[in-house]
């Protein structure tokens, strides 16, 4: 007889009875959030889950306060039909847009309405001095929505870098200067609500595939120029994130054989040449060679001013940026 040694067994992915449970809760949640409303029976026939189960999903539901009855519609053959929604006036939720030199805030309904928006600009020096920055916003966005007669759920915070969902860690921000950071469990001791943390440009290819141009889609790939580049990843309708969460890291793309056998401690090759940062670096250098006069401040926006009044070695710079972003 021939025996498979375990270590070569394939790898099986079973689910637990709890997380089905979950995964059809979302489901109706969902479901609930884009038609605006529906019966139990649309929600069994539509999302091929059991009437049974869904009665179950619904009532705790409603018991919860997530979901809320609209009213009755009559069906074609049989009894009226009781309507369900999303209870979005009573249920909200901060985000939070947390950058190297500056931060955004929302407070929003379950459904996606912005009830509120609030901008800072500041630079935290040191690690410490970024995570009190976050902290004391958290604080003030709190403090805000108790003007809204409504219970926040939670509070989603968004990280230029790589985040360690499953522990809570933001493995790698250059631009916060956070690495291997505990930022779950810091935020542990200063928040009582639930906190997630996930990479800015996945939370924003998520409202892209939700609310924006990705709409009607089940697969999309968002790049996102700033401080640094970035890539959220959607397959098959769900955040592709890669085995150590940085699958959109493409500002470490080489692109070119130049680029190989260097260093690239903080920001990556594509980063120092198509970002924000690498896009005024070059400028600099490129005013300088040309003996052209500098302004006091050289930031994008007075690059791309340049390039709109057709400044020869501005549109030269983003030629190449653009050459650079395509590969």
């Amino acid at each position: 007889m021939f025996f498979i040694p375990r270590k070569n067994f394939p790898y099986f992915k079973t689910i637990a009875q709890s997380e089905m449970r979950a995964i059809n809760r979302s489901a109706v949640l969902e479901y609930l959030r884009l038609a605006g409303c529906a019966s139990r029976t649309e929600l069994s026939e539509e999302l091929n889950i059991s009437m049974p189960t869904v009665m179950r999903i619904v009532d705790q539901l409603i018991k919860n306060g997530f979901v809320r009855s609209t009213g009755r519609i009559q069906g074609s053959m049989g009894p009226s039909r009781e309507l369900l929604e999303l209870n979005m006036a009573e249920n909200l939720v901060v985000g939070i847009d947390f950058k190297g030199n500056h931060v955004d805030g929302v407070i929003a309904s379950i459904g996606g309405q912005i009830l509120h928006e609030s901008h800072e600009a500041e630079n935290g020096a040191k690690e410490s001095d970024n995570f009190h920055r976050l902290k004391d916003f958290i604080d003030r966005m709190l403090q805000m929505s108790q003007e809204y007669s409504a219970r926040i759920l939670g509070v989603a915070v968004a990280i230029p870098g790589i985040v360690d969902k499953q522990n809570g860690v933001v493995t790698h921000a250059p631009s916060l200067q956070w690495k291997q950071f505990p930022l779950i469990e810091r935020l542990k001791n200063h928040v009582s609500l639930p906190v997630v943390i996930e990479n800015d440009v996945n939370l924003a290819a998520l409202g892209e595939y939700w609310f924006g141009k990705g709409t009607g889609t089940r697969n999309m790939v968002m790049i996102s120029i700033g401080t640094g580049i970035g890539a959220g990843i959607i397959m098959e309708g769900r955040l592709y994130r890669g085995n150590s969460y940085s699958s959109g890291e493409i500002g470490y793309f080489l692109p070119g054989t130049e680029y190989l056998d260097a260093r690239y401690p903080e920001f990556g090759a594509l980063e120092t040449l198509a970002s924000e940062k690498g896009i005024v670096e070059r400028a600099v250098k490129k005013m300088q060679v040309k003996g052209i006069k500098q302004a006091e401040k050289i930031d994008v926006d007075y690059v791309l001013k340049a390039l709109n009044n057709s400044e020869d070695w501005a549109v030269d710079l983003f030629s190449q940026t653009v050459d650079c972003l395509s590969l």
